[in-house]
């Protein structure tokens, strides 16, 4: 079965920071999945097998959906702090990104798509499954100088996994460059 999600691409600062943490904090000693370059992104709204994707797709095409923007400052952690499972580029400063993310939601339980009633947590995975016996050595979250993104399309992915890239870029919409006050 074939898995979608809607994301955002991120842009080469922020792909060449993500690049640079991984580095920095030796991510290949401590992980089974380090994410591709390519498929670095932001999360939406992840969709998995479900088969009315390309029917919420088509209607998100026909709504004006507002241009997003985040800076990343920060790299943390999702699950223990010994051996955390996910470690993350957190979204800061988003402007539209909530609004978008509960417009593509609220289309997409419209369509029978169960609601995951959980926080929508902006962030940009650079690796998971953490791998080794050794803990962790750095500390669960880290600064660095702010990369600001702009975003002026949401893209449908495929997954392909054992593929690598493993995301393919299925198709765009354009968002509108509309300001609608802060997320």
């Amino acid at each position: 079965m074939v898995h979608h999600f809607i994301g955002l691409e991120v842009n080469e600062a922020v792909r060449n920071k993500a690049l640079q943490i991984q580095k920095q904090l030796h991510v290949s000693d401590y992980y089974k999945h380090i994410t591709h370059p390519e498929d670095l992104h932001l999360t939406m709204l992840f969709l998995g097998g479900w088969k009315e994707t390309y029917v919420l797709w088509g209607n998100l095409k026909e709504k004006t959906l507002p241009a997003v923007s985040f800076t990343v400052s920060k790299w943390s952690f999702f699950g223990s702090e010994k051996k955390p499972r996910v470690l993350i580029l957190k979204a800061e400063k988003e402007q539209n990104l909530k609004l978008l993310q509960e417009q593509i939601e609220e289309e997409a339980v419209k369509l029978g798509f169960p609601s995951s009633g959980k926080l929508f947590r902006p962030h940009i995975t650079t690796a998971k499954k953490y791998g080794s016996d050794k803990e962790f050595p750095f500390k669960t979250e880290g600064s660095f100088e702010p990369v600001y993104m702009q975003v002026n399309a949401l893209t449908l992915f495929q997954v392909n996994p054992g593929s690598r890239p493993m995301y393919k870029k299925v198709d765009r919409i354009p968002l509108a460059d509309v300001y609608r006050g802060n997320s």
